[in-house]
């Protein structure tokens, strides 16, 4: 499996997944779907808070998209969570701090694309990533999540996929799409108290460096407004 590292350099790699699910960091070409440009983008300077959270001990977390400025925050995350055992499939990180930010800098909510960060002051807490399919698929969207350990059970994960039905509605994408390691209930149960339901059971999908895993896949149908 491909790291994200090599993603970024390599725009038609495979993907790795991110909390069991797809999580892709390269560019593509924007969809024919009618909607929004790749030109709607959400830029630092305009970035929304699309929801602000309690995370316990008083501590506020705020869901917005990505900016250039999280992208230390974003790798690190990604490494904290990757060495807690298998719940996500990248198992070495080695995307650089500057060609996140670069990437970051290029839209974060976009017609083809969405970062989303969790932040809790300067300190990246959760992250989900959304990529829209091409051609026949691009009603679709991959979804990938990971949330800090100190974090969980605050509703940071409900909060993150709020927001990404809202880009789905923004753009009309009509379904959300994971994978989930069969392992991670934690992960599955918030997907379904979201509305995800279960679609299939991908036998020995990932292989990682111990062996072989089993991958439950799950979506979402966006209820797009008139």
């Amino acid at each position: 499996t491909p790291t994200v590292d090599q993603e970024a350099r390599n725009p038609d790699s495979v993907t790795p997944t991110s909390d069991a699910t797809i999580f892709r960091l390269t560019p593509r070409k924007t969809p024919n779907s009618g909607g929004p440009t790749v030109g709607s983008l959400c830029r630092s300077a305009m970035n929304p808070v699309l929801e602000t959270l309690p995370a316990g001990e008083g501590r506020l977390v705020e869901i917005r998209p990505a900016e250039p400025r999280d992208a230390q925050g974003w790798i690190d995350l990604m490494k904290k969570v990757a060495v807690e055992g298998p719940l996500i499939a990248v198992e070495e990180v080695q995307i650089r701090k500057g060609a996140l930010a670069r990437y970051f800098r290029g839209g974060t909510w976009t017609a083809r694309q969405a970062y989303l960060v969790a932040a809790h002051e300067k300190l990246v807490v959760g992250q989900l990533s959304l990529k829209r399919d091409l051609g026949i698929y691009a009603h679709l969207a991959e979804l990938g999540m990971s949330v800090a350990d100190a974090f969980r059970g605050q509703g940071i994960g409900r909060a993150l996929i709020r927001a990404a039905i809202r880009w789905a509605e923004t753009f009309g994408v009509e379904k959300l799409t994971l994978m989930v390691f069969p392992h991670n209930e934690r992960a599955i149960n918030v997907y379904r108290s979201m509305g995800f339901e279960e679609e299939g059971h991908r036998k020995l999908h990932a292989k990682l460096s111990y062996g072989y895993e089993d991958l439950i896949e799950m979506s979402y149908f966006v209820k797009l407004r008139d």
